[in-house]
């Protein structure tokens, strides 16, 4: 192969995978929000968790709040997070995105109503951050 076309080849391919990694990071998941007022959050499992696993449930701690759960690949092996929002909204829907490998930006939210609040979350050695936009 002349080495002009191999370059070419070779460069169009890195495109494609970059567009490709890309889309599954920035990738934007609906779930449904899991109330554990009653009972209890499900303790972290991350056997059954893969990168980038999100839920987000309804919990009684700190009063009312909501509990985002997010799971990082770090080292060969995935890691727990967890972020709270404490509020007396009631929210059943949450969005995700990752924004890229660390930073996950979540919008929890109601379906029958406008109130809706957007949290952004990374997790590291160094612990967890979280940002609320007010």
């Amino acid at each position: 192969m002349h080495k002009l076309t191999r370059l070419t080849l070779f460069a169009f391919l890195i495109v494609i995978a970059g567009n490709s990694i890309g889309k599954n990071i920035k990738k934007k998941h609906t779930v449904n929000i899991k109330d554990v007022r009653k009972t209890q959050q499900p303790a972290p499992d991350v056997a059954n968790h893969k990168h980038h696993d999100v839920e987000v449930y309804r919990t009684n701690k700190n009063e009312s709040s909501y509990t985002v759960s997010f799971y990082i690949k770090s080292n060969d092996s995935v890691k727990y997070y967890e972020i709270r929002y404490g509020t007396n909204n009631d929210m059943d829907k949450a969005t995700y995105n990752w924004v890229d490998d660390t930073l996950v930006a979540v919008r929890l939210f109601s379906s029958d109503s406008q109130v809706e609040k957007k949290l952004k979350a990374s997790g590291s050695r160094s612990g967890t951050k979280m940002w609320v936009d007010e």
